[in-house]
């Protein structure tokens, strides 16, 4: 009895054990496998600060209203001098960090040993593949050549020539740069250590690396959305069927012709010439790159150009006659060609042909059925047609290109990097606060007593319905919008230059002051910093910017309206008048013409442009004068005659705002001159007439 039971807990504890050490390992795989999994996230939340790092440190290093930011890659710090193993202080420096030697040299042996252990700032951390690639394995190859393309600006005077391989002498690693041009290659692996702030050591190992890309959204072209086939609506034939008319749409911009100008070796030669039939003469676009832009369009289509929708679905219009036939637009873009801004409605007995079939025809404009989604898809034969002849193939030799003294010049290497710069896959949302320029998409709030400007609230989605801008309100919001930016960047800029030129303040006067956050008052501060509401009507404590709401003309006794805001009012009457051809009166397209709302504060006397309105008639409608006698033509005043609270007056210096418009008739340049005209009255006198004369009289006068 005593030993079976033995056997039993033996054969118990024998169990436990197998059970203990398999769930034992189980735990160690799974905490393993947790552990990786949280190291890899850092890695990640790690990556998407330096690159946000980057942007901002970009942005903060340049003006950002000139939206200059490109395409943004990770780097390694890498000393530009080369590694020095002669200076005895400087050998074990963080900074002492390069895989060259001065000369140009490979590091090797235990200098490169020495310059592992400096690896602190961005690091490179060594990932040892194979002998051929001593340095080890510290790029991404995104653009699959199997060579590294590095990040910098090329080596001087060595020669671009567009449309061949580059010439010169330079060579810096066996590629010929392309002279002074920033080039943005592959991203580079930065290492992370498990202490940062020290440099890398047996008791400081690498526990993760990571790579990034940052695509210049905002400034890049969408692939998703350009290109058309309007005229030759078949998918089956590679002929290419692009058409630009109006350029009206994304969908009008020319993708064969980007491709053609990305690499002119690769996309516009001589045996396949980019050849674009602008005339619709009866042949088709042809060319590698009309072929390459047609392959991709006919892959977002899913090859059947009628998976598009049409217009009349998307934006539920009613049956023709419907704005898309009366807006003088060829918005399906399938031609005639136009050359005339009126009467090209199909609803015109006089008219081209034009949006017909709003109801019953694929709409360009509409969403594919498929879209490219990352830069790996430009690699994939089977969203360019595949083939030996495709853009995916042509893609991949630029990047091995091979020049005939052996080296690979920039121009064709760089292609993929250059591409990405340009062309994305994606965009920024849409109607991000901004205006929509063919269709009303805010509304506009005047105040009905005195018609100043209030406000321009922008309503996503509201160009949708296709409603059109009315001249003054797409004046007004443009404007605003225009002034705040400008003005926020000029204080910010130039705080002291920016207050004295609109606010007629000097530093170190008595009257520039501001109240601090403990209620104090702070004078002669030249920064603006904390500026109450007086003497500037309403700002407190922010950026002292203005819109149209309140453009200063005459403050502190300083006339202050500037040339640089009268640009600003004329840049936006000239982008609606640019884009549209409505206001026809008699049969003569003028120009808008706007005139300013004047505001001058009882208290303060200071004077202001609180908004604008259209020249008008009763007879004729907005925009025009009824005769000579129109009050809006009344003569000018003096600005000191300005009366209290709001007037609607003609103002010397203080010009209306005309629209730019194409032909006659032009008011694109005015030109403002005194002139002076000096006479003189001369008197002669004639003591005696002659003998043949008659009468009394001796003078002779003139």
């Amino acid at each position: 009895m005593a030993l079976v039971i033995t056997l039993i807990m033996l054969s118990v504890t024998l169990i436990m054990a197998i059970a203990f050490l398999a769930i034992a390992k189980r735990e160690r795989v799974s905490v393993s496998t947790s552990t990786d999994s949280t190291v890899a996230r850092f890695a990640s939340d790690t990556a998407l600060a330096a690159a946000q790092a980057q942007i901002l440190a970009n942005i903060q290093s340049s003006n950002a209203a000139l939206f200059n930011y490109s395409l943004l890659v990770s780097t390694n710090y890498i000393n530009p001098n080369g590694y020095d193993n002669v200076t005895a202080n400087f050998l074990a420096s963080p900074n002492n960090v390069s895989y060259i030697y001065p000369n140009g040299n490979a590091v090797g042996g235990a200098d490169f040993a020495q310059v592992v252990a400096n690896l602190m700032f961005l690091p490179r951390a060594p990932v040892m593949v194979s002998p051929n690639e001593p340095a080890g394995r510290f790029y991404l190859d995104l653009n699959r050549n199997g060579a590294f393309e590095d990040t910098g600006d090329g080596v001087a005077n060595a020669v671009l020539t567009a449309g061949s391989y580059v010439t010169g002498s330079q060579v810096q690693g066996a590629i010929t740069t392309n002279g002074t041009l920033t080039e943005i290659g592959d991203p580079q692996w930065v290492g992370v250590l498990e202490k940062p702030g020290a440099p890398h050591a047996a008791d400081n190992q690498f526990v993760s690396r990571y790579a990034f890309i940052a695509l210049p959204v905002g400034e890049s072209l969408d692939l998703n959305y350009l290109h058309n086939q309007a005229v030759n609506l078949s998918l089956n034939n590679a002929q290419d069927g692009f058409f630009r008319n109006q350029s009206i749409g994304s969908w009008e911009i020319n993708l064969a012709a980007f491709f053609a100008d990305l690499n002119t070796n690769q996309w516009f030669k001589n045996t396949s010439p980019y050849i674009y039939n602008r005339a619709l003469s009866g042949f088709a676009n042809s060319g590698d790159a009309f072929y390459d832009a047609y392959s991709m369009l006919a892959w977002r289509y899913n090859y059947n150009y009628y998976n598009l929708a049409v217009a009349g679905s998307i934006f539920n219009l009613p049956p023709p006659p419907n704005i898309f036939g009366q807006d003088n637009i060829d918005i399906y873009n399938d031609g005639p060609l136009q050359f005339t801004t009126t009467n090209i409605s199909e609803f015109s007995s006089a008219a081209a042909d034009f949006d017909k079939h709003t109801d019953s025809t694929p709409w360009p404009g509409s969403d594919n059925p498929n879209k490219f989604y990352t830069p790996s898809d430009f690699f994939d034969p089977a969203k360019s047609s595949g083939g030996a002849n495709s853009f995916t193939n042509r893609l991949l030799s630029a990047g091995n290109t091979v020049a005939a003294n052996g080296a690979q010049p920039a121009y064709d290497r760089y292609t993929f990097y250059r591409m990405l710069d340009q062309l994305g896959t994606d965009s920024l949302p849409g109607n991000a606060g901004k205006l929509n320029l063919n269709y009303s998409n805010a509304v506009v709030n005047y105040d009905p007593t005195t018609g100043a400007f209030l406000s321009a609230t922008i309503i996503p989605g509201a160009e949708t319905n296709l409603v059109p801008w009315v001249p003054r309100d797409f004046f007004c919001a443009a404007a605003d919008m225009l002034l705040k930016v400008y003005t926020t960047n000029w204080f910010q800029a130039n705080p002291s230059n920016y207050l004295a030129t609109y606010y007629g303040l000097a530093p170190n006067v008595a009257s520039y002051y501001y109240h601090d956050r403990f209620g104090n008052i702070v004078t002669n501060d030249p920064t603006g910093f904390g500026l109450t509401n007086w003497p500037f009507n309403g700002i407190t404590n922010r950026v002292p910017a203005f819109g149209l709401t309140n453009l200063p003309v005459q403050v502190n006794g300083n006339f202050v309206y500037t040339p640089a805001v009268n640009r600003l009012l004329q840049l936006a009457a000239n982008i609606f008048d640019a884009g549209t051809n409505s206001s026809v009166v008699g049969g003569v397209d003028y120009p808008h013409v706007f005139r300013p709302i004047f505001y001058r504060n009882p208290v303060t006397t200071d004077i202001f442009i609180v908004g604008y309105t259209n020249l008008y008639s009763k007879t004729y409608g907005d925009n025009t004068v009824s005769d000579s006698s129109d009050t809006q033509l009344n003569t000018p005043i003096d600005l000191t005659a300005i009366a209290n609270n709001y007037s609607l007056v003609n103002v010397y210096g203080l010009p209306w705002i005309i629209g730019a418009k194409k032909y006659m008739p032009n008011f694109n340049e005015f030109y403002s001159f005194n002139t002076l005209q000096v006479s003189r009255k001369l008197q002669f006198n004639r003591k005696s007439a002659p003998s043949a004369w008659s009468g009394a009289s001796k003078n002779l006068y003139t």
